[in-house]
């Protein structure tokens, strides 16, 4: 498992919930997301599993096909106490920037607020000219489904996009990212080794999408 400690550090420009640190490894700029320690009521839990969601669904995606970013499991040692991070590796570079859904959604529709209403997302796909439609439909769907398959809780708007040419300014579907919300981070291994079958398909069922139909989230089941 490679120790990150070691490597150089820059100020970091990612966003999101978890803490994080942008490091150089092999000359290329990674992620590098911590397990957050939370408090919850009635629940043991000093950590997230989302380290090893992100491993594994990355890895899901990628093995499927799909042009997935680079995550590689590590660890980083802070004030004597080793933690299991992930690391991703940023794929934009100088002639190409990520364009997230949710900044086509705020250029769309400008009479109406926008969230992740499944019909109001395909009108912004039909609608727009600035992206190919029938390319970018099939290509949401294939994330959907591999989404629903991995239980990705955490599909919204602004975790999947476009990588943007700033040169001639085409886009194309961006490499599949932020997939730390599947395959229920939030147990334990202890939780997950209590279960019995029924438990076990239950949680399984159970599992909603960010996206939304007639305002009810969509049950992350295929």
């Amino acid at each position: 498992m490679i120790d990150f400690t070691k490597y150089t550090e820059e100020l970091n420009r990612y966003k999101g919930s978890e803490k994080k640190k942008t490091l150089v490894y092999s000359g290329n700029k990674y992620l590098v997301k911590f397990p957050d320690p939370i408090i919850e009521k009635n629940k043991n839990i000093s950590y997230i599993n989302n380290a090893f969601s992100e491993y594994i669904g990355s890895n899901i995606f990628k093995m499927c096909g799909f042009e997935t970013q680079n995550v590689i499991l590590g660890k980083y040692v802070y004030n004597g106490n080793e933690k299991i991070v992930c690391a991703c590796e940023d794929f934009i570079s100088d002639n190409m920037i990520l364009y997230e859904f949710e900044n086509l959604v705020l250029s769309s529709n400008l009479n109406k607020k926008i969230g992740t209403e499944l019909v109001d997302i395909m009108k912004i796909i039909e609608e727009s000219k600035l992206i190919d439609t029938n390319n970018v439909k099939e290509k949401f769907w294939d994330m959907f489904i591999i989404d629903s398959l991995i239980g990705n809780t955490d599909r919204h708007n602004g975790n999947w996009g476009f990588l943007v040419d700033n040169v001639d300014n085409k886009m194309k579907f961006s490499p599949i990212y932020d997939c730390g919300s599947c395959l229920n981070p939030m147990l334990s291994d202890e939780q997950i080794k209590k279960l019995d079958k029924s438990e076990m398909k239950n949680l399984a069922i159970n599992c909603y999408s960010c996206i939304k139909e007639n305002g009810k989230k969509i049950r992350d089941v295929p």
